[in-house]
Formats: C-alpha cells, sequence, structure tokens
C-alpha cells in the first residue's frame, strides 16, 4: 500500500512538470515518466514589450509559450516598467538563467539590480 502511494505521489509530481494527465500504476510506467520527463527539453525565450508610461516589461517563454509575464520593474511601488528595452532583456534573462538552475522560486534582490546596473 505504502509503495502504491508512494509512485502515484511521483506520478502527480511527473505530470505536473510535464503538464499531461497520466497515472502510473507500477514501477515500469513510473520509471517510462520519469525518462519522458527528463527528455523533454525546456526552450526559454524573452521578448521585451511596451509597457505603462514609456517603460518595458518582459515576457519569458517556455517552448513557445508565455510561461511569465513581467510589467512592472520588482521592487518598485510605482508599478512602472523597466527604464530601457535593454533593461528588460537583462533581467529577463537573468531569470531564465535562474530557471534553469535548481533555485526554488527565481527571484532578484534590490540589490542585485543595481549590480546588473538596473535602476
Amino acid at each position: 500500500m505504502k509503495k502504491t502511494l508512494l509512485y502515484f505521489l511521483f506520478a502527480i509530481s511527473i505530470n505536473v512538470q510535464a503538464q499531461s494527465l497520466v497515472v502510473a500504476t507500477n514501477t515500469n510506467e513510473v520509471n517510462k515518466m520519469q525518462q519522458l520527463a527528463s527528455d523533454k527539453e525546456i526552450i526559454y525565450s524573452v521578448q521585451a514589450f511596451k509597457a505603462k508610461s514609456e517603460t518595458w516589461g518582459y515576457d519569458i517563454l517556455a517552448n513557445g509559450k508565455v510561461y511569465f509575464h513581467q510589467s512592472e520593474m520588482p521592487g518598485k511601488d510605482n508599478g512602472l516598467g523597466f527604464a530601457s528595452e535593454a533593461d528588460a532583456l537583462k533581467v529577463g534573462r537573468r531569470i531564465v538563467t535562474l530557471l534553469r538552475s535548481p533555485v526554488s522560486v527565481p527571484s532578484l534582490t534590490a540589490g542585485e539590480l543595481q549590480k546588473m546596473g538596473i535602476r
């Protein structure tokens, strides 16, 4: 019973990553699902867009679909985006780097933004 529950929970974990509805019922199916999940490559890209009041934001796309939409500069209370398209793209690319690393929640602090030259 414990083994079946463990496989079921593991299968749900993989389903969330692969975004499909598959339930593994035995070890062989779990192994196949692990292989599929590890074989699926996620290709990220970053696109800048015009935001409020002549500022810029960015979208991070995962395999061509919008994964993350950032229209406001993080840590600012004014609701405005980045000062330039280059700044928006620079931050978006940094977030993609963090997405590819084992960081649980990709984020940047105000200090990290300053080190990047983002104001």
